[in-house]
């Protein structure tokens, strides 16, 4: 009978081991597996992060390409007004050589006036022209100043914030760390 006891109470006891043996296994395989996943979040945060400051890089280099595109387009749309002008101003003479031969001295003297006349107000035409593109460039570049500052007060804000919210952590965990 005594036998029977022991062989009984090894059996359970050999159980007991294999069943604790099979939880243990069972918690290592669970704190193995929620590693895996831990580590793979961190892997996905940070190919996340990586996107957005690749996206945020490739937003700026568009925009400077654009302002580039722009400012080529400005340059030679400038440039086609000036040929314009110029070719303009090759006719005038033309025509007036033209009517100088052909007309008598009095009409001459006439025509000559009116030419100065004219000469005079396409050069204040371009003096107030060159003055309206003056004041837009000046314009423009106050509201780029103006971007730019908002964009700067706005970084520092955020910089700010995130300070501010590293120091309350910080507190916290020393007050937790103090209550503990």
């Amino acid at each position: 009978a005594r036998r029977e006891e022991a062989e009984e109470l090894a059996r359970e006891e050999e159980e007991v081991a294999s069943s604790r043996k099979a939880a243990d296994d069972e918690a290592a395989a669970r704190n193995e597996r929620e590693a895996r996943e831990r580590a793979e979040e961190t892997a996905a945060g940070e190919r996340q992060r990586a996107a957005q400051v690749d996206a945020v890089r490739e937003r700026e280099a568009e925009g400077r390409a654009l302002e580039q595109s722009e400012e080529a387009a400005r340059v030679e749309e400038e440039r086609e007004r000036e040929g314009e002008r110029a070719r303009r101003a090759e006719e005038q003479r033309e025509e007036e050589a033209q009517r100088v031969k052909l007309a008598d001295a009095e009409k001459l003297e006439e025509k000559e006036a009116e030419a100065s006349r004219r000469s005079e107000e396409q050069a204040q035409e371009e003096v107030e022209e060159q003055k309206r593109r003056d004041e837009e460039d000046k314009a423009r570049r106050v509201a780029e100043e103006r971007v730019a500052e908002a964009r700067r007060r706005e970084e520092e804000e955020l910089e700010e914030a995130e300070r501010e919210e590293r120091e309350e952590k910080a507190e916290r965990d020393k007050r937790e760390v103090g209550e503990a």
